[in-house]
């Protein structure tokens, strides 16, 4: 896995929090990590739902809470469109 330090840590802190890496979880980090790009949340549904990937808005938005929280990915504000979620070490994705 090329995102092997960045799953760790995210695995981990679900642990402590008494949460899993499910496989929805496990969908939503690799297609974060995998483009290394900005991108929006519902840029990212539309990309997943275009691969046959079944995942909600809220998965995908609840699942970015939890990366922000791990230290995975963090928040950044971007000018007056919204906040933008930066990932620790690859690329960047935007929520709004």
């Amino acid at each position: 896995m090329p995102n092997r330090r960045e799953a760790v840590l995210f695995e981990a802190y679900l642990k402590r929090h008494g949460l899993k890496f499910t496989p929805e979880r496990r969908v939503l980090f690799d297609e974060i990590f995998k483009r290394h790009e900005h991108f929006e949340a519902d840029e990212l549904l539309f990309r997943m739902k275009q691969r046959g990937r079944k995942i909600s808005r809220a998965t995908i938005y609840r699942g970015l809470e939890l990366l922000i929280a791990a230290g995975v990915v963090g928040r950044v504000r971007v000018g007056d469109r919204g906040s933008s979620t930066n990932a620790s070490t690859r690329g960047s994705i935007t929520t709004t």
